[in-house]
């Protein structure tokens, strides 16, 4: 639309400006903490191995845990 205008002689050369833009990287929101549960969860792997952690252990720990049981 603006060069239209610009171009069709409506907008006159002292109206048109240049305006600076600063270009940043996306902002990245925080992702909110598990909430903290109390007690204790039994997880048993497809070898019959049984492992018992907190309840609010982060999955990331729970998989690296679940790995090593289950290889042996």
């Amino acid at each position: 639309m603006w060069r239209r205008l610009f171009h069709g002689g409506e907008a006159t050369k002292s109206q048109a400006k240049f305006v600076p833009a600063l270009v940043v990287p996306e902002a990245v929101e925080p992702s909110d903490p598990a909430p903290m549960v109390a007690g204790r969860v039994e997880i048993v792997a497809r070898n019959g191995r049984r492992l018992i952690v907190d309840a609010g252990l982060d999955n990331a720990t729970i998989a690296r845990l679940l790995d090593v049981v289950e290889r042996r």
